[in-house]
């Protein structure tokens, strides 16, 4: 059973999640990082951008992870905006994103505390990058050319 928001977001999406369905008033913002189970339930993984809950109360979860439930039984039933999209990641958007974290890979396994977790999560979010790009019109384009290069031998590459 597919649950009310788990096809509608995906990796490099902005989100904006209301923290209490049906009041506007307290939400978190950010982009979806990856997507994960925590205690039985399927959350996005976000990271945290905005935050007005906490702002209140003198704090912040602003560069937090955070978890968005997607789907919640009580408040998806009264509310039906619990979380909304902000934007998406554009094809080129996805290819800097893509080769900022190689990078930072390739910085973090070259330190001398290397830091093997950090590394798992970077490879994480860059394969749910490469999933992502790979739907995107621009690269269904590029493979259908690489194809046709190939049937004549011209690659430029």
């Amino acid at each position: 059973m597919t649950l009310k928001y788990e096809n509608k977001f995906k990796v490099g999406d902005k989100i904006k999640a209301l923290d209490f369905a049906g009041d506007n008033e307290y939400w978190i913002a950010g982009e979806i990082i990856g997507t994960s189970v925590r205690n039985g339930a399927k959350v996005f993984e976000i990271q945290i951008e905005e935050d007005t809950l906490a702002e209140r109360a003198g704090e912040t979860r602003v560069g937090d992870v955070g978890f968005v439930p997607m789907e919640c039984f009580l408040g998806d039933r009264v509310c039906d905006n619990r979380i909304t999209l902000i934007s998406s990641l554009s094809y080129e958007e996805i290819q800097e994103r893509i080769s900022m974290l190689c990078d930072q890979a390739i910085e973090e396994s070259n330190t001398s505390g290397c830091d093997i977790n950090s590394i798992k999560k970077i490879e994480k979010e860059i394969d749910a990058l490469e999933e992502l790009r790979e739907s995107k019109p621009e690269w269904g384009a590029f493979l259908k050319e690489v194809a046709e290069a190939r049937k004549t031998e011209e690659l430029p590459f």
